[in-house]
């Protein structure tokens, strides 16, 4: 898909070519010289367009390079490891903490999606204690749920005390 977007923009002469032209030097030729101003233009924006449409937690954690087969390759062994790994961990245990409650569901579907966040981050080897979801849960309800709060802190003190 980037590649169809790169040759639409005219972007893809890094792409197409099978090795960077050779550096521009005092005996290059004028076409040796267009030719690498307008590689070098490709290969800048190619890898600025690349960067632009990855996630936030992947681009910080690619090493920097300055050419587009590069860092294609980095992209591809990147993919393999458990980068990935810990960027799909990342959004859904910020989706889990961050989760509210607004109404345009039953309660029951809500805590749904919450329980299949709490699973899909324990099979990916994060574990979430059933404490910690239970109150993930409470802290998503609106305000209208307190008295289910007043009364789950009320069950743990009397649990706490007769443990």
């Amino acid at each position: 898909m980037i590649q169809f977007q790169l040759g639409v923009l005219n972007l893809d002469l890094t792409l197409v070519m099978d090795a960077s032209p050779p550096i521009i030097i005092e005996t290059s030729t004028n076409a040796d010289k267009s030719l690498y101003e307008a590689w070098e233009w490709s290969n800048r924006l190619t890898l600025n367009f690349m960067r632009l449409t990855m996630v936030a937690n992947v681009k910080s954690s690619m090493p920097k390079t300055n050419n587009v087969r590069e860092f294609m390759k980095l992209v591809k062994d990147y993919s393999k490891s458990d980068i990935i790994g810990k960027s799909i961990v990342g959004n859904l245990s910020s989706e889990l903490t961050n989760k509210k409650f607004d109404w345009s569901q039953p309660i029951h579907n809500h805590v749904k999606k919450m329980a299949n966040l709490a699973t899909k981050l324990n099979s990916m080897g994060m574990e979430v204690r059933e404490s910690f979801f239970v109150k993930f849960i409470l802290n998503s309800l609106s305000v209208e749920f307190g008295q289910f709060q007043v009364n789950y802190n009320t069950l743990m003190v009397c649990l706490d005390k007769v443990t």
